[in-house]
């Protein structure tokens, strides 16, 4: 059986010149790059290169750029630096700390206490509704309120361009498996590196910044994937193909009413669908699809686990009839036209498996 994997929001299949480039690093460069000997120069030098890659694609210095497991360690790392205030969007790994609708009446209470150190967290890209924020604009109200500003852009890199000096974030995190780079790999972008607190003591790696063994292999490829697959118009002409075809097909097949979720009406990337269907249990939909070879998600990955209805679903008012039949379907350029429409085919006839 054929797998069509639709869940790239969720993790993308390391692509190959990713792969050759790491490759040598996983059997025979197996210095560790702190040690002094020439061996280890190789190691230090293809980390060095990463670190430049990883910085020229979203326009920061390399000495700005601390590599880590992925977003969610960078995401700790930075709550680590003060009291945060996020959105009721965020990923899990931001939502300690205070969560506000309005984040400037939530500044104005926390400096009334007299709390330093306040740092607004938002979401670029959503990672279930794909639904793009103004960063920048909070950007401007953090920092004209003497705050900071973090951004989780986990779902942004390769859909939409990153520069975070147009932005004016603090920080920024990242994970490589979201854009054909390894698993256990990702960065913190820092604007202030030597103003940085890490909790993480050790070795002193990272400048001192994140102690602990580099991961050379996961650091090359992470730098070779935003080398290689950072945003371009001409790319992402083909997730947008991608989309176009999953909705006019949708329209054309779907056996019942759905609704297409974004937040407050906000334009979305081009490779997250995500798609309530109405009286149509989304779990057993999505299982029977993976009968079928189709790999969709239920939400995010970080939340398919429980049996509850997604916290974003719930605070952007999806009907109740609605929102235990959502799927997410998520594009990479590994995707094709043909896997789209066969796809909505095999969508339309589980949900009329379902009604019967």
């Amino acid at each position: 059986m054929k797998i069509v994997y639709l869940d790239s929001a969720a993790g993308t299949q390391m692509s190959l010149p990713v792969f050759q480039e790491i490759k040598p690093f996983l059997m025979d460069i197996y210095a560790n790059p702190s040690s002094s000997y020439r061996f280890a120069d190789i190691p230090k030098q293809a980390i060095k290169l990463a670190r430049e890659r990883c910085a020229k694609a979203i326009n920061a210095e390399p000495e700005q750029i601390i590599f880590t497991s992925g977003a969610t360690e960078s995401n700790n790392l930075v709550m680590g630096q003060g009291v945060i205030i996020s959105s009721k969007y965020e990923h899990p790994s931001m939502k300690i700390g205070f969560t506000a609708d309005d984040i400037q009446l939530e500044i104005n209470k926390l400096q009334r206490m007299g709390t330093n150190s306040i740092i607004v967290s938002h979401q670029f890209v959503n990672n279930e509704t794909g639904t793009i924020f103004d960063v920048k604009r909070y950007a401007d109200i953090a920092h004209a309120s003497g705050c900071f500003f973090h951004t989780d852009a986990t779902q942004a890199f390769s859909h939409i361009p990153i520069d975070v000096k147009d932005i004016d974030c603090d920080f920024l995190s990242l994970s490589g498996h979201k854009f054909h780079a390894p698993r256990g790999i990702g960065l913190l972008y820092v604007k202030a590196p030597d103003k940085f607190n890490s909790p993480i003591i050790g070795g002193g790696q990272e400048r001192g910044l994140r102690s602990g063994t580099e991961n050379t292999a996961g650091i090359v490829g992470l730098g070779k994937a935003m080398e290689l697959y950072n945003y371009s118009p001409l790319a992402n002409e083909r997730m947008k193909t991608l989309k176009y075809t999953l909705l006019e097909h949708l329209k054309a097949k779907c056996p019942c009413e759905y609704r297409i979720n974004a937040i407050d009406g906000l334009p979305t990337v081009d490779n997250i669908v995500n798609i309530s269907f109405k009286r149509i249990n989304g779990e057993a939909l999505a299982l029977l699809l993976d009968y079928q070879g189709y790999c969709v998600s239920q939400g995010s990955a970080c939340h398919s686990a429980s049996a509850e209805p997604s916290a974003v679903l719930k605070a952007i008012n999806v009907p109740e009839d609605y929102i235990r039949g959502t799927i997410r379907v998520s594009f990479s350029k590994d995707n094709s036209v043909d896997e789209v429409i066969s796809f909505v085919d095999c969508l339309a006839e589980k949900i009329k498996a379902l009604q019967n």
